[in-house]
């Protein structure tokens, strides 16, 4: 899902092939509807894995329930999105209307004009304030939007992505100028807020698109971002504890193949009481960069996965044939040939590798190692750290991952007949390390540690940190 802070910046291309009309009947939403829904049955390999089919129905059709007359066609994504995201999972998803930036900018409609760093049922925590006063702080809690309290809002707002709460959370909070918009709550705003431990009331304007843009620049500069983090370091703590941090997977694999070689041969040289390896901002990448780490922290008998299952059926077919890119991409792999020779409705099943033990590595940390993660452990990363899970190769610290073991993928791109709204659906479900297909819950730590937002203290790595020296 594109963020529509950086789509101010840079204006979105989605992949909408015809013009939408102004406005849908309720039978051509009805008719949309019905498409997403055929379209995600004919193509998910498990579509009912957190949702009863007929609950699904109940809610399409609560929706439609609501539509009695014509109503605008950028309105149709709230429909689309909250009935994908009741699938339950985070690749089965609807983007933002087409031209949705362009079509701010030409009207001179304005934006709910507050950057947020956190958010919950108890508000959202203003990060901060591009109106035209700025009279709120940072760490003030927004706790209702006209009207609206903050447990409605955030219910809402998090009702249109699909997967578990902590990914829910961070695409609803990253995602929140366009969400309010779409959701049709309009400026002028009347907030309530907490400031200094006192409730608080005020209206403030909508805040021009071409405005906005000038005032989020000026936020950057006072709240700079944290610089990107190298690919991965190791330090010495001074404690005597190595720390790890592994933060992306989408890096070369023979770099960092020398990296845990020149590692860990000082480890053997000068060895540490414990190791912390942090994938806390890990998003994926080469998982065989996973296997490799694993390598140097254990002798265990694992593996990475444990299978999948991949669904033949007309809408993957046809989706591939239709996007030329595609086609060229993928039209001389062998996977693909055969899988376009296959039955409609087949599911093509993979096993997976038996657990092996690694090959013997001289290089071996043989102290305490704990892993911490969160839900920015994410893909590949999150596959490491189930492989640690369901292998118990070591101890697992911080927050469950953001998203589940069992994950799905191969996604394949749609729009809806009428309001041309883009989508997209999974045709695939990778199986977790122990092969249990059916425990959907994400990886979860050993010892569950929560850090408090916008705090500057490592809550999480200092519990590490006690732990490693307990063990020595």
């Amino acid at each position: 899902m594109r963020l529509l802070l950086s789509a101010l910046f840079l204006l979105p291309t989605l992949n909408l092939l015809a013009q939408a009309p102004d406005s849908l009947t309720p039978r051509q939403l009805r008719e949309d509807l019905d498409f997403v829904e055929r379209t995600i049955i004919d193509m998910h390999p498990r579509p009912w894995h957190t949702v009863r089919h007929k609950e699904f129905r109940r809610i399409k059709d609560s929706m439609l329930s609501t539509a009695t007359t014509a109503i605008a066609a950028p309105d149709e994504w709230r429909y689309v999105a909250r009935l994908c995201a009741a699938i339950g999972e985070g690749h089965t998803t609807s983007y933002y209307p087409d031209g949705m930036v362009q079509q701010l900018k030409a009207s001179g409609t304005g934006l709910f004009p507050f950057a947020i760093y956190d958010m919950s049922p108890e508000g959202l925590l203003v990060r901060g304030d591009l109106s035209d006063d700025s009279s709120l702080h940072y760490g003030d809690r927004i706790v209702a939007i006209n009207g609206r309290p903050a447990p409605e809002l955030y219910s809402y707002f998090t009702s249109f992505f699909g997967g578990l709460p902590a990914w829910r959370k961070q695409k609803a909070m990253q995602d929140i100028l366009s969400l309010v918009h779409l959701s049709g709550i309009r400026g002028p705003y009347r907030i309530r807020y907490v400031q200094d431990g006192t409730e608080k009331e005020k209206t403030v304007a909508a805040v021009p698109v071409d405005r906005l843009i000038a005032r989020v620049g000026e936020l950057r500069k006072r709240f700079p971002s944290a610089p990107k983090p190298a690919s991965y370091t190791f330090e010495r703590l001074p404690d005597g504890i190595g720390l790890l941090r592994f933060n992306t997977m989408s890096t070369d694999y023979a770099a960092f193949e020398r990296f845990l070689k020149d590692t860990f041969t000082a480890l053997q040289a000068a060895p540490v009481k414990g190791l912390i390896v942090d994938l806390r901002r890990n998003g994926g990448g080469n998982s065989a960069l996973g296997f490799e780490l694993i390598r140097y922290l254990t002798d265990k008998p694992f593996r990475m996965g444990g299978g999948s299952v991949w669904k033949v059926s007309a809408s993957y077919k046809n989706w591939f044939q239709n996007d030329s890119t595609v086609r060229q991409r993928l039209g001389g792999n062998s996977a693909w040939k055969e899988y376009m020779a296959l039955r409609n409705g087949k599911m093509i099943r993979s096993a997976g590798d038996k657990p092996q033990a690694p090959e013997r590595n001289p290089l071996l940390f043989k102290g305490p190692v704990c892993v911490l993660i969160g839900p920015g452990t994410f893909s590949s990363a999150n596959m490491t750290a189930n492989a640690i899970q369901d292998y118990q190769l070591a101890t697992l610290i911080g927050e469950p991952t953001g998203e589940p073991a069992n994950d799905f993928g191969e996604i394949a791109f749609f729009e809806t007949p009428h309001g041309k709204v883009s989508f997209m659906t999974s045709s695939k479900q990778f199986v977790r390390a122990n092969g249990d297909a059916n425990d959907m819950n994400p990886v979860l730590p050993d010892i569950y540690v929560k850090p408090e937002a916008g705090s500057k203290e490592d809550a999480v790595l200092e519990a590490a940190r006690k732990w490693a020296n307990r063990q020595s």
